[in-house]
Parts: structure tokens; C-alpha cells; sequence
């Protein structure tokens, strides 16, 4: 028999068995959306009993994304635990602890919780600096936009990799650089440098004219005269 979203073959996740869950908070799907969910999910449980996990991981987010329930949420969080992403697994079971509590499965929030405890001790966090804040300041971690006050100097929970930032503001150069964050227990500190002012463009009209006058002949004076008066030099 194939894995279904509403059994589970591991005693040590027998915790995910039984009925799959949806919270009303969730909107409603159709029954093509929650044929194609179960058929993701078993494809993605099969792959993860197999430990192809770069292929397991990304099905079970999209049938949860497409039919999201916490069965399904608490596997994605296991798959993601295994792949070494400690944050996402991390995130994932605290919010599965809360939505199964909610719904009166204390036997799922209990579990949830108490793994998610224990990646919390281990989790890989990035904490991030302004050195000097512009107006208008934005900030990306992998390309997802950050709160520039609500984000420096706290320990963001971060999977562990490669982590790319950016900082952009009005009137200034962006700036970017790639980090390397090891697995947890580990804190890694990222100061963002003021911006630098961009340099005001020439207008185009002027640029123009000192080109034509740099290409005449000088009539008088030295032979860069003409580009002299130009410039203003």
C-alpha cells in the first residue's frame, strides 16, 4: 500500500497517523487541488523513506502549499530536519504545535513542540548590524525583504549555507555580500557598512557639448583649451 497523508509507517512518527487535518484558518480547496496534495505527498513520503531528500522536501511543500494540512506540515518539518534545514524544520513544527493545539490534538502539538524545542538548541542564527542606517533603507536575506529596524541586532534562525545579503537605499550604491553559516549551536555577526552616496551624472547636455568641443580644434590657447572651459578646469 502507497503512503497516504492519513497513515504513517514509522512507529517513531506514529504520531502522524490518522485523520489529516485542515484548519479552517486555511482556505478551502477543491477536489482537484486535494487529489493532486495526496498524490504530491505520497510521492514525497516514498521519496523520503528512500532518503532522496532534494526531491522529497520540495513535493511535500507543494502539497501543502496546495491542500495545507498539519499531517503533511509535520512531514515537511521532519524531511527539512533531515536535510539539515533547522530553521525551516524548526518553524514548521512550531507552527504545526500551535495549529494541532488549537484543534484539540494535544498528542501532534505535544510532539511538534517538543521537536521543535530541540532544534531550537541547535539552530543557526545570523545577526545583523547597521553600521549607519540611510532613509528609505531595505535589506534581503536570500532575496526575502527584512524589517531594516525590526532585524538588527536580533538572532534570526537561519538554515544552515551559504546566505546572501543586500542592503539598498535611496540615492545610495547597494551593497551585498555572501556568508557562510555553519551548522548549530552558532551565532554569525554581519555589520552593514554605511552606503555609499551615488555620484551624481553629468547632465546629458553637457556631456554632449564637451564632447563636441573636445573635437574641435583649439583656436587659441593650448590644444586643450576648449575642453578646459568645458570642464571647468
Amino acid at each position: 500500500m502507497r503512503p497516504s497523508r492519513a497513515r504513517n509507517a514509522g512507529a517513531w512518527l506514529a504520531l502522524l497517523s490518522g485523520m489529516t487535518l485542515t484548519s479552517p484558518l486555511w482556505a478551502q480547496t477543491t477536489p482537484a487541488d486535494k487529489a493532486l496534495a495526496e498524490g504530491l505527498f505520497q510521492d514525497g513520503k516514498k521519496l523520503m523513506d528512500e532518503g532522496k531528500l532534494q526531491e522529497a522536501c520540495p513535493k511535500l511543500a507543494e502539497s501543502q502549499r496546495v491542500d495545507p494540512t498539519v499531517g503533511t506540515l509535520l512531514n515537511l518539518a521532519v524531511c527539512h530536519e533531515k536535510e539539515g534545514k533547522t530553521a525551516s524544520a524548526w518553524a514548521e513544527f512550531k507552527e504545526a504545535s500551535a495549529l494541532a493545539a488549537s484543534a484539540g490534538q494535544q498528542d501532534r502539538a505535544q510532539f511538534a513542540a517538543k521537536r521543535g524545542s530541540e532544534l531550537e538548541a541547535r539552530l543557526t542564527r545570523l545577526v545583523l548590524e547597521v553600521a549607519q542606517a540611510a532613509p528609505g533603507m531595505a535589506i534581503t536575506l536570500n532575496g526575502k525583504d527584512l524589517s531594516a529596524t525590526a532585524a538588527t541586532g536580533s538572532g534570526i534562525p537561519v538554515d544552515p549555507g551559504t546566505a546572501a545579503i543586500e542592503a539598498r537605499a535611496p540615492g545610495k550604491q547597494p551593497w551585498s555580500q555572501q556568508v557562510t553559516l555553519e551548522p548549530g549551536p552558532s551565532t554569525t555577526r554581519v555589520t552593514i557598512p554605511p552606503l555609499a552616496d551615488v555620484a551624481a551624472p553629468e547632465p546629458a547636455q553637457a556631456a554632449a557639448r564637451c564632447a563636441r568641443w573636445a573635437s574641435w580644434p583649439a583656436a587659441s590657447g593650448s590644444p586643450g583649451s576648449a575642453w578646459a572651459r568645458c570642464s571647468g578646469s
